[in-house]
């Protein structure tokens, strides 16, 4: 609810109203308007990838009903370094990691996740930004972080096993619960991508 809040401050009327538009449409409730230049469609996944109102049911609906052109998926995502990040940096995923797919053996976990990347077009983008004038809550400046980002149905808030995460993929800088859903809706025929706001560092004080 937080997300779509402050999405929603940041749209638009399209041209001829007067207010965003809302649509309801079976399950969902679409809102449409205008974000900078473009002409967009927003509506809210539940938590996690692969639940009956998750990112993936949401998408794959959204999109059998709309024509759109790209998806990008905003919200929050954990960070994995105090020291070099902070609350309000911004990680663009160059692609998303599904941790969670894994075979369970007895003496060690192995990984089966297949990573998909993003869209190069809006990845390429989003790496030419050249007015980037965001700041954080702190008064600091927002810093955008491109990484390979985790995605897994577990809302981590354990320092060990955030730990145990990062070893497996040490080229992470952080993770989230609903990009494997999205890049899985879009699949290869939808240019998507992630762009998800630092929240916490999963380390057992997300509370605070």
């Amino acid at each position: 609810d937080l997300e779509t809040e402050f999405t929603h401050t940041n749209l638009k009327p399209i041209d001829g109203y007067s207010n965003i538009i809302q649509v309801f449409e079976g399950n969902q409730t679409y809102y449409f308007g205008m974000f900078g230049l473009y002409k967009v469609a927003h509506v809210q996944c539940a938590m996690g990838s692969i639940s009956r109102a998750s990112s993936i049911m949401t998408v794959s609906t959204a999109l059998g009903k709309l024509k759109s052109k790209i998806v990008i998926m905003v919200g929050i995502a954990f960070g994995v370094d105090e020291k070099k990040q902070k609350i309000g940096d911004v990680f663009v995923a160059e692609s998303v990691i599904p941790y969670n797919i894994k075979r369970v053996s007895k003496d060690k976990d192995i990984s089966r996740g297949i990573e998909t990347q993003s869209s190069q077009i809006l990845l390429n983008r989003f790496k030419n930004i050249k007015n980037w004038e965001h700041t954080t809550i702190q008064d600091k400046k927002s810093e955008i972080i491109f990484t390979r980002l985790l995605s897994g149905e577990e809302l981590v808030d354990n320092l060990e096993h955030r730990n145990s995460l990062i070893a497996q993929y040490p080229d992470s800088k952080g993770g989230e619960m609903e990009g494997a859903g999205v890049y899985s809706a879009c699949g290869s025929k939808i240019d998507c991508i992630l762009v998800k706001g630092i929240c916490d560092f999963a380390d057992g004080e997300k509370g605070k």
